[in-house]
């Protein structure tokens, strides 16, 4: 084999091995498909989709961008919180860049918030994910958002007995042992979280402005969300 031959084969080794580095996974979803059902009891759901940074030491450039909505009442308004900004009246063809951040102690979130205005339905919302470099590999993060009829009962903390924590004066008390904590305000930006909560244990809320919130979390391995006023 010439010398000329063997430089040629090492420079497309050496090329493959460059490209292939630039090629591989960025991220992944945890749960591509997120299915919430809900009464017209609440004003909104709001959920979101984990999404995990592959190159963990490094913070990726991303966008995503909402596509074939179907089933949606013309009343309802999406909201959309990828950590990097909060996007509201998110719409068909609505898109936005955000980062997958570096190192983080927990996983980032993908947060959609859905007010239904008095309107039942049943409806989808695809959410298109991408790296800025290679905006032809797309991942699909799929919210399935349901509102039935609601049974005008009450749902909020200050039903003492059916939930495991209580609002009180800007404070949240945890009454029972639960597991992943998280408060959302009525945008569904996420701002407090805690994965074991210790039973007695309280949160102070009293800096927050007045309005609509909701808090999540595990009991017995179902995830309950209720909403409060302050």
């Amino acid at each position: 084999m010439s010398l000329s031959i063997r430089l040629k084969l090492i420079l497309m080794m050496v090329l493959g091995l460059h490209f292939s580095s630039f090629s591989q996974e960025v991220f992944e979803l945890k749960d591509s498909i997120i299915v919430l059902s809900k009464t017209l009891d609440f004003e909104n759901v709001h959920w979101y989709g984990e999404i995990i940074n592959l190159r963990d030491s490094i913070t990726e450039d991303l966008q995503w961008k909402l596509e074939t909505p179907f089933g949606v009442p013309a009343s309802w308004v999406c909201n959309f919180d990828d950590q990097t900004q909060n996007s509201e009246n998110v719409m068909h063809g609505d898109s936005a860049q955000f980062l997958l951040k570096a190192n983080e102690a927990f996983l980032q979130k993908l947060i959609i918030g859905v007010q239904h205005n008095g309107s039942v339905g049943n409806a989808q919302y695809a959410f298109k994910i991408s790296t800025l470099a290679e905006p032809e590999k797309i991942k699909t993060q799929l919210f399935r958002i349901r509102f039935e009829e609601g049974t005008n009962s009450s749902e909020d903390l200050d039903n003492v007995s059916a939930v495991p924590l209580k609002y009180s004066d800007g404070w949240i008390h945890i009454i029972e042992p639960i597991d992943n904590l998280s408060i959302y305000n009525a945008a569904g930006r996420l701002l407090f979280q805690h994965t074991d909560p210790a039973k007695d244990s309280q949160y102070d809320l009293r800096s927050a402005p007045s309005g609509i919130y909701f808090v999540s979390w595990n009991n017995k391995g179902k995830r309950q969300v209720r909403k409060f006023y302050f």
